[in-house]
This record gives structure tokens, sequence and C-alpha cells, in this order.
């Protein structure tokens, strides 16, 4: 076991258990430049590669 392994700042089983069933889920980024009248909206971009 290493100095800075995955319990480095835990210091309790309750911290150990949630970092554990945290750190298996992806990480999702909600952040975009989506114009949000165009959502609302439900328009549509013609491919992928013209997203605004």
């Amino acid at each position: 076991m290493g100095f800075l392994d995955d319990n480095y700042l835990l210091r309790s089983k309750t911290a150990n258990h949630i970092f554990k069933r945290i750190a298996v889920r992806a990480i999702v980024e909600l952040h975009n430049h989506a114009n949000v009248t165009e959502l609302a909206e439900n328009k549509c971009c013609p491919n992928k590669q013209e997203g605004k």
C-alpha cells in the first residue's frame, strides 16, 4: 500500500465505502454552450459538427 493510495484522505470506514461506490461511476459533464431557445423548441442540427 503506497502513501498516496485511494484511501489517503479517507478517515473512516463510511468515507471509504462512499468513495468506492462513487469512484466506479461515470463522470458526466453537463456544461455546454447550447442555445437554450433552440433546445426548448426541440430544433435539430443537420449534422453533429454543426452544433453551435
